[in-house]
């Protein structure tokens, strides 16, 4: 089949639009919510701290190349402050960027191939994998590979930029999930099915405010649909998700408010239809037999299949400074190392070390202060998201706390995740133990707490933890110890930690935490970890998590994709598909400039928009003209069979609808019921 070109991660372009939209802004061109979702498109999201700025670098798949490390390590000395954080979706976030100085620094980043591109907003991010991708015995293919190749393939697409939500997609290497797949809007879990490779595809997933695991859409796709399989999904996304509450517009709400039955067919109406077109290359997958049990924790040194040996860091709070990063780059171009891997959990693999190089390394590690996680388990596998310490919605000041328990013993193959706020983005619960900050009060005055969660498990779909006590802030270590000691002097040694939260219940791990929790509160109580502050209660500010939608913008994406999507046709040489995305295009541009919202539904008949746009811009020659040369070039390419001026019509015709400017009311009110008939009627 034909393919369509394939796309750089990094282009100086995205530096430059961002420059331009700044200026837009700053002119006064823009208001801040266009602004907004814009600048979070590109992986620019505003900190806590005023004036001051996030910017997210996208790794697809975790596997960093080792130039990438002095470009960011630049950056760093140039633009931004002196920490880089991991994050769970296997990206790299830079903090304390001035807003004048972010187009400079994506310059500089994209010259040098390195994007910040769709790493927020609501788009597709970062494609995840299981943290040991590539390393477990029990995989059959390296998610991180797969990760790595779809991560791009959406990139500056028209129907992925204003998408009514963001959209998170996992893969998994075997059927044991460990990356997760039950809580994305969409995952690859890797599996075997009459003996031949491929994946099973679940969607409608997500934690947050309000968690729930998705459903299995379809129970077997080959390698070669993976492409097809996300734009059947992120089409459904388009038309059925709600884009009028924004709190209801991730997939999985759709998937709850609609029938899932019915979301499964048109899943799979739009995969019979993205098949027969052009997709981005992809390259072709190594697939392994399984050998043994998946490890049951990341550490190292661990042997790999070839002889050579895997390495696990474990930065503190998942944090790197600009000596660790140069150091890392120094450290692996001495031992040939062409990449390294993030893992989900904040680690960072060094891979393909041969047995001399590994004492060596190690001490070159001990020099730079980063620590490892050995196959003796000292180090505890728990992380946190940083909290109020950057974060505009945060509660509390997870990282401060993460600091204080990086001394908890015994804690063997539990997981431990503390989230600044309900918003999960340390995946709290789906962790053995889980925390989350609250408020409450004592006294009258508010003092930071955590939400116990117990016995979550991210691989099953029944795996949302059973919520626990809320304990204040500053007894958390305490509590956690008991818990700890409790867990481990359980009676039943073969119980999960979900079945022995199950069989003391809430009442019975309240009883089993009151004592750990004193008699009352002393001062210390009100400030919490990492502060020197008292408590000023829950976030007043607002957060850039939920990109707001501006307006019908989002339109002139579908019409752009619409106008892709015909091209994708001719290529593939459906003629009907593409005269039929040709009328869908020149609809939605038209529907775009009579500034109708998302309460009319897409069609495909053109008809009653351009008859009602014909007459509100009588006054506009050139919007005419191109709608005469539009209706000719059509008529043409129905007679003739030749395609490519009814094209440029329609590129044309595009371009001139964005030169118009919106109808002043009241002249462009029409009642979006009444048009919703006439279409119906044609």
């Amino acid at each position: 089949m034909v393919t369509l070109p394939n796309e750089p991660i990094a282009r100086l372009e995205d530096a430059q639009e961002f420059r331009q939209g700044l200026a837009q802004y700053q002119a006064g061109a823009w208001d801040e919510t266009r602004w907004t979702g814009f600048r979070v498109r590109h992986g620019i999201y505003g900190q806590r701290q005023k004036g001051k700025h996030m910017v997210r670098v996208k790794v697809p798949g975790g596997l960093l190349p080792i130039s990438w490390l002095p470009v960011i390590a630049e950056a760093m000395n140039g633009f931004v402050g002196e920490t880089a954080h991991l994050t769970t979706r296997q990206d790299i976030q830079l903090y304390d960027a001035k807003l004048e100085d972010v187009p400079a620094l994506l310059e500089h980043l994209s010259t040098h191939g390195v994007t910040t591109r769709e790493t927020g907003g609501n788009t597709v991010r970062n494609v995840t994998t299981c943290p040991q991708a590539g390393l477990c015995p029990a995989e059959r293919v390296d998610a991180g590979a797969v990760a790595k190749a779809l991560s791009t393939h959406w990139l500056r697409r028209s129907i992925s930029q204003r998408m009514p939500r963001k959209f998170k997609i996992a893969v998994s290497g075997c059927a044991s999930d460990c990356a997760g797949g039950w809580y994305h809007d969409l995952a690859f879990i890797a599996v075997l099915q009459n003996g031949r490779p491929g994946f099973r595809v679940l969607g409608g997933g997500g934690l947050g405010a309000k968690p729930m695991p998705g459903v299995e859409l379809l129970d077997f796709v080959l390698e070669e649909d993976l492409a097809a399989v996300i734009e059947a999904v992120l089409r459904v996304h388009q038309v059925r998700s709600d884009r009028a509450n924004r709190a209801a517009a991730r997939l999985k709400f759709t998937l709850k408010r609609l029938n899932v039955d019915e979301i499964r067919e048109e899943v799979k109406r739009e995969l019979a239809l993205a098949r027969q077109l052009p997709q981005r290359p992809q390259p072709k997958f190594s697939w392994k037999t399984p050998k043994g049990e998946k490890p049951a924790r990341l550490a190292g040194p661990r042997a790999q299949e070839d002889g050579r040996f895997t390495l696990v860091i474990k930065p503190r709070n998942g944090s790197l400074s600009i000596k660790h990063i140069n150091g890392l780059y120094d450290l692996a171009k001495a031992n040939g190392l062409e990449s390294l891997r993030i893992t989900t959990t904040q680690e960072i693999l060094l891979t393909d070390l041969a047995a001399e190089k590994i004492d060596p390394v190690r001490l070159w590690l001990k020099s730079l202060d980063l620590p490892e996680v050995t196959e003796e388990g000292q180090a505890a596998d728990l992380f946190g998201c940083l909290g109020t310490s950057t974060c505009p919605i945060g509660v509390v000041n997870a990282a401060g706390l993460v600091s204080e328990l990086t001394d908890i013993r015994n804690t063997g193959d539990l997981k431990i995740r503390a989230s600044g706020c309900h918003n999960a983005c340390a995946q709290h619960h789906v962790a053995d133990i889980g925390l989350h900050g609250v408020t409450r009060l004592a006294h009258g005055k508010p003092m930071p707490h955590y939400q116990i969660h117990l016995g979550g498990d991210m691989s099953r779909a029944d795996g949302l933890a059973l919520e626990g006590p809320v304990v204040p802030a500053r007894l958390v270590p305490k509590v956690l110890d008991g818990l700890v000691a409790a867990w481990n002097g359980r009676e039943n040694q073969d119980d999960s930690v979900r079945a022995w939260a199950e069989r003391l219940g809430k009442s019975g791990l309240t009883d089993l935490v009151k004592p750990l929790l004193g008699h009352g509160e002393d001062k210390t109580h009100f400030i919490d970890w990492g502060e020197s502050d008292p408590f000023s209660g829950p976030a007043t500010g607002k957060g850039d998590c939920a990109a707001p939608l501006v307006s019908n913008d989002h339109l002139v994406d579908l019409a752009k994709d619409a106008l892709e999507r015909m091209d994708r046709a001719l290529l593939a040489g459906l003629w009907p598909l593409a005269l039929r995305e040709g009328e869908r295009a020149i609809g939605i541009a038209a529907r775009r400039r009579l500034d109708l919202d998302h309460r009319v539904k897409p069609r495909d008949v053109a008809l009653p928009f351009i008859d009602r746009l014909r007459t509100a811009f009588s006054y506009r020659p050139s919007l005419i003209e191109a709608l005469e040369n539009l209706e000719g070039a059509s008529q043409i390419a129905l007679v003739t069979g030749e395609a490519q001026g009814y094209r440029e019509a329609i590129a044309g015709w595009l371009e001139e609808i964005e030169r118009a400017k919106p109808l002043a009311p009241p002249d462009h009110q029409i009642d979006p019921g009444e048009l919703e008939k006439r279409v119906a009627a044609l």
